[in-house]
């Protein structure tokens, strides 16, 4: 057997930990890290998806629309849907996206501005900004409006293989345990049968 050697070589305790140091605690502590991640993930896609509404339907605090875009110029942007609109503002990236995509916008609806699209005889006159939570996180603007949905199934698929990761350290450390117990017993019942 492999182990015979190393637990010769080593001793019992020390074989033990050893398992435990290079195998169990690694395991556990990425599938632990997985979870955690997975778990803020799913918060944060969640509280977007909680969040959406229509562009008619936008009040003071965090919001999610989608609309088509238009760049505004570097940093701004806005969502319209109809005769609807919201202006986007504090963009890193914004600009990268497409006149005409269809996007997922999500932030915080704070004030209300000069509608860019004029306001007409109908129209409205004044907009709402969209911006980000202000603790330095932009709004989110993305050309995928299902991110929520494929953020949930991602933070699900994360938390599934860091809990798998997490029962594989805690089974090496049983097992490890059992296995030096066992080669405890076995060498206590050898001695013994010696000393006879």
């Amino acid at each position: 057997m492999w182990i015979e050697p190393l637990f010769n070589h080593l001793g019992i305790p020390l074989t033990f930990a050893l398992a435990v140091a290079l195998v169990a605690l690694p395991l556990g502590a990425v599938g632990a890290a997985l979870r955690r991640r997975a778990r803020r993930a799913r918060t944060r896609w969640e509280v977007i998806g909680a969040a959406r509404v229509p562009l008619a339907a936008i009040a003071p605090g965090r919001v999610a629309v989608e609309g088509t875009w238009r760049n505004l110029g570097p940093g701004r942007g806005a969502v319209v849907e109809g005769e609807e609109c919201a202006v986007v503002e504090g963009l890193a990236d914004g600009s990268s996206i497409a006149d005409g995509t269809r996007v997922l916008v999500a932030g915080f609806a704070t004030r209300q501005a000069e509608n860019p699209q004029g306001g007409g005889y109908r129209g409205r006159g004044r907009v709402w900004v969209i911006e980000g939570d202000g603790a330095g996180e932009a709004a989110l603007v993305s050309a995928l409006p299902d991110l929520p949905s494929r953020g949930l199934r991602a933070a699900r698929l994360h938390a599934i293989a860091g809990t798998a990761l997490l029962a594989a350290g805690v089974a090496v450390t049983v097992g490890a345990g059992v296995l030096c117990y066992r080669a405890a017993v076995d060498d206590a019942l050898y001695v013994s049968s010696d000393a006879e």
